[in-house]
C-alpha cells in the first residue's frame, strides 16, 4: 500500500491540477446539447458557386417553405378569416313575453284616459276586444319579422367595415355564411319598424312604434372562443412543406451557383440531418464528437498555461476561476440556445474584460478563445459567430488595455457594440451582395451584450473577495497617494516615501518597456519599503541630523533592523489587508541578498571571527516573476545612488551595471521569467532615470560644446 500512497502524497498537486481539467470537461460536455451538425457550412452560400462534390440526396426529404412564406400564409389566413356570431333564440322568447305584458299595460292605460273612446265612440266591448287583439297581432309580426332576421350587438370589428362583408351566423349548431348587414342592428330597429307600421293609422302608429322599440335588444352576439378555435386551428394546418426531393436526386454540382431555391433545398436538408442525428441511435457518437472537442481545446488551454503561464498552473485558486469563467460562459451559451434565444445575447466579452482585469491581455485573449471555440460547437453559423467574438473580444481588451478609471468600462461597452455591429454589416456584405437585407434584431442583442459588460464592475469585486485576486481597480486605490498606509509613510519616513516614489517611477518606465504589468509594478513599489516604519531612523534616507544609530550598536544588531524592515512590512502590510500580490513585492524585493556593508565592518572590527552570515543574509523569497526582478533592480540601484558623490554618466554607468550584474551573479532571478536581454534593457532605463534624477548634463563634443555656450 505504500507505493499508491507514496504517490499520491507526492503528485498530489499535479493529480489535483488534472482533476480540475476533467471535471471541466465534464461540466462543459454536460452542459452541451447532443444536437448533431450539417457538414456544410451555408451562411454564405446564397447566390455564390457550390464549393463542395456534387451533392446527391442520401434519402427523401419534404422541402419546408419558410419562415416568411408561412408567416405570409398565416397573414393571409387571419385576413380572410371570418368571425363567428351566434344567434340566442331564447331571448326572442323573453322579449316577445315582455312584448305583451307591456302591451296589455299601455292598452289599459290608454283605456283609463279615454283614448280608446277617442279612437271608437260609442263602440262595443266586443269592437274593442277585436281592436285590440288586431294591434297586438300587428306588434307580435313586426316583432317576429325583426327577430327572424337577428339583432346584431354592434362592435368595433363591424363599425367599419363594408355591409356586404360575411360573418359565420351560427344557428341551432348550425354555421351559415351571411353579409352581416342581412342583420338588423338597434340603430336600424326604429326605421325597420316605422317601415313596417307604414299603413296604420298615424295614432295607432305612435301607440305601437315605441312599444316595440323599447323591448327589442340584440340577440346576436360575437363569439371569441368559436372564432379564435377556428383561427388557430386553420393556421395549424398550415403545410410546412412545398414539394420533395426524392433518395438519389442530384440537388448540386460542384460549381453550380446556389439560387434561392436550391438554398431552400439545402436548408431543408440540413434541417433534416440534423434531425436525424439528434436521435437516440446517434446520442452516443454525438457526445463522443463533443468529448474530443472539448478536451482539444482544454488541452490547447493548458498548453498556454504550461508554456506561459506557469504561475497560474501553479496556483489551484487561480487555475480554478479560470476554468470558472470557461464552464459558466460554455453554460450560459447553451442554456440560451436551449431557451430558443440567439447565441449573440451572450456577452462573451464580459470573459476577457474579467480576466484582463486580474492577468495580462494575452491570457485574456487565450481565454476567451477558447470558450469561443467550445461554444461554437452549437452555433448555428460557426464562422459568423466566431469571426464575431473574435473581432469583438480584441476590442474589449484593448479598449481596457492600460486601465485607469472606472469610466473605461463604459467606453469599452461602446467599442463592443460598434465592433460586433460593423463585423456583422461586413459580414452580410459578403453573403447575401448588393440585396442583403438588416435584421435590426440582431443589434438588439449586440447592445443587450454589450450593456452587459458593465456587470463586470460589480462581479469582479466579488470574484476578487472569492478567489482572494487582485484587479487593475483595486490596485489603482491602492497607488493613490493619500491611501491611509502611504500617507503614514509619508509622515512617519518621508525619506523612505521619496525613495519609494523613485523606485515607482523607474520600475514603471522598466516594466513598460520590456512587458509586464504597470500598475502591478508601481503599487508594490510604493509599499516595498513600509516596514521601514518601525525604526525610520535606522535607515539613511531619513536620518537628517546626521547621526547614524548603527554607529552605537553591533554589526549583527543592524542587520537584524535593516533585515528586519521586511518582515515588519509583511505584517503591517497584512494588517492593513493589502493583496498577497502586493505583499510579494515587500517580502521579495531583497530577495536572499546580504547586508553587505555591516558585513565589511564587522570583518574588519573582527578580522579573526568567522562571519555567520545567517545573521546578515535576507531571508527571501527571490523575485519570481518580471515585476518583482525590476522592483529589486530599481530599488537598490536608487538607493545606492544617493550616495555617490558628484554623480556622472560614468559613475552612474558603473554603479547600475556592478549591482545588477552582482544580482544575477548571486542567482537572484533565477525562479523569475526574465531574460537577459530584458535586464540589459532595464540597466539602460535605470541609468537614462538617474541621469536625469540626479540632472547629470550630458557632455558633447568640444566643438558642440564651444557652440553651445
Amino acid at each position: 500500500m505504500s507505493g499508491p500512497i507514496t504517490y499520491l502524497r507526492d503528485k498530489h498537486a499535479l493529480i489535483l491540477k488534472f482533476m480540475l481539467f476533467i471535471l471541466t470537461i465534464a461540466m462543459i460536455v454536460y452542459l452541451l446539447p447532443r444536437e448533431g451538425k450539417f457538414k456544410y457550412e451555408l451562411s454564405n452560400m446564397r447566390g455564390k458557386p457550390w464549393p463542395y462534390e456534387e451533392l446527391i440526396a442520401s434519402f427523401s426529404f419534404p422541402i419546408l417553405k419558410t419562415q416568411k412564406e408561412i408567416e405570409n400564409e398565416r397573414e393571409a389566413i387571419k385576413a380572410s378569416s371570418l368571425p363567428y356570431y351566434n344567434l340566442d333564440e331564447s331571448i326572442a322568447d323573453k322579449a316577445r313575453t315582455l312584448l305583451e305584458e307591456r302591451f296589455e299595460e299601455k292598452w289599459n292605460e290608454k283605456s283609463r284616459a279615454g283614448w280608446l273612446d277617442f279612437l271608437w265612440p260609442n263602440s262595443a266591448e266586443a269592437q274593442r276586444q277585436k281592436e285590440h287583439d288586431r294591434l297586438l297581432g300587428q306588434a307580435r309580426k313586426v316583432f317576429k319579422e325583426i327577430y327572424s332576421r337577428g339583432v346584431i350587438r354592434m362592435d368595433e370589428r363591424l363599425e367599419n367595415k363594408n355591409e356586404q362583408e360575411e360573418i359565420f351566423l351560427v344557428k341551432r349548431n348550425v354555421a351559415e355564411e351571411i353579409p352581416w348587414g342581412e342583420l338588423l342592428t338597434l340603430r336600424a330597429v326604429p326605421s325597420f319598424v316605422s317601415t313596417a307600421l307604414e299603413n296604420q293609422e298615424s295614432s295607432l302608429k305612435e301607440f305601437l312604434q315605441p312599444l316595440i322599440e323599447d323591448v327589442v335588444v340584440p340577440n346576436v352576439f360575437f363569439d371569441e372562443n368559436k372564432t379564435t378555435a377556428v383561427l388557430e386551428q386553420e393556421i395549424n394546418a398550415i403545410s410546412t412543406t412545398r414539394g420533395a426531393v426524392q433518395e438519389g436526386q442530384r440537388i448540386l454540382s460542384r460549381g453550380e451557383v446556389v439560387d434561392d431555391q436550391k438554398m431552400m433545398i439545402l436548408e431543408s436538408m440540413k434541417a433534416q440531418v440534423e434531425a436525424q442525428l439528434g436521435g437516440a441511435s446517434n446520442y452516443y457518437y454525438i457526445l463522443s464528437g463533443q468529448i474530443i472537442l472539448v478536451t482539444l481545446s482544454m488541452l490547447v488551454l493548458s498548453f498556454f498555461l504550461i508554456i506561459f503561464r506557469r504561475d497560474i498552473i501553479v496556483d489551484n485558486i487561480q487555475l480554478a476561476f479560470l476554468l470558472l469563467l470557461v464552464i459558466l460562459m460554455v453554460g450560459c451559451a447553451a442554456w440560451v440556445v436551449h431557451s430558443g434565444w440567439d447565441i449573440y445575447l451572450v456577452p462573451f466579452c464580459f470573459l476577457p474584460i474579467v480576466v484582463r482585469a486580474f492577468f495580462d491581455n494575452r491570457l485574456a485573449f487565450f481565454t476567451h478563445l477558447t470558450a469561443v471555440l467550445i461554444s461554437s460547437i452549437i452555433s448555428s453559423n460557426g464562422f459568423e459567430f466566431v469571426f464575431l467574438q473574435f473581432i469583438a473580444g480584441n476590442a474589449a481588451i484593448y479598449s481596457l488595455a492600460n486601465m485607469r478609471n472606472r469610466s473605461q468600462y463604459f467606453i469599452s461597452a461602446v467599442v463592443v457594440f460598434v465592433s460586433y455591429s460593423i463585423t456583422y454589416l461586413g459580414i452580410l456584405a459578403i453573403q447575401e451582395g448588393a440585396t442583403f437585407t438588416v435584421n435590426n434584431t440582431k443589434f438588439q442583442w449586440f447592445g443587450v451584450s454589450a450593456a452587459s459588460i458593465l456587470l463586470a464592475y460589480p462581479m469582479i469585486y466579488l470574484f476578487e473577495k472569492i478567489f482572494g485576486l487582485v484587479s487593475d481597480v483595486t490596485l489603482m486605490e491602492l497607488a493613490d497617494l493619500n491611501s491611509p498606509l502611504l500617507r503614514r509613510l509619508s509622515t512617519e519616513a518621508p525619506g523612505t516615501f521619496q525613495h519609494s516614489l523613485q523606485v515607482a517611477n523607474l520600475a514603471e518606465e522598466a516594466i513598460h518597456a520590456i512587458g509586464g504589468d504597470t500598475l502591478l509594478v508601481r503599487t508594490g513599489a510604493l509599499y516595498h519599503d513600509v516596514g521601514k516604519m518601525k525604526d525610520p531612523a535606522f535607515f539613511i534616507e531619513n536620518q537628517v541630523s546626521g547621526v547614524n544609530p548603527h554607529d552605537d550598536i553591533p554589526e549583527a544588531e543592524s542587520a537584524r533592523i535593516i533585515i528586519g524592515h521586511v518582515i515588519h512590512g509583511v505584517e503591517l502590510a497584512r494588517k492593513h489587508k493589502l493583496p498577497e500580490k502586493v505583499i510579494d513585492f515587500i517580502r521579495s524585493h531583497h530577495g536572499t541578498t546580504r547586508t553587505e556593508f555591516f558585513i565589511r565592518r564587522y570583518k574588519e572590527k573582527y578580522p579573526d571571527k568567522t562571519v555567520d552570515m545567517s545573521l546578515f543574509t535576507y531571508p527571501g523569497p527571490k523575485p519570481f516573476s518580471k515585476e518583482t526582478s525590476v522592483l529589486m533592480m530599481s530599488d537598490a540601484c536608487e538607493a545606492a545612488s544617493r550616495s555617490l558623490k558628484k554623480p556622472d554618466k560614468e559613475k552612474i554607468t558603473k554603479l547600475v551595471n556592478g549591482i545588477i550584474d552582482g544580482q544575477v551573479a548571486g542567482e537572484q532571478f533565477s525562479h523569475a521569467n526574465i531574460t537577459l536581454k530584458d535586464i540589459a534593457q532595464t540597466k539602460k532605463i535605470i541609468i537614462r532615470r538617474l541621469l536625469s534624477i540626479h540632472h547629470v548634463r550630458v557632455e558633447y563634443p568640444t566643438a558642440v560644446a564651444t557652440e553651445q555656450q
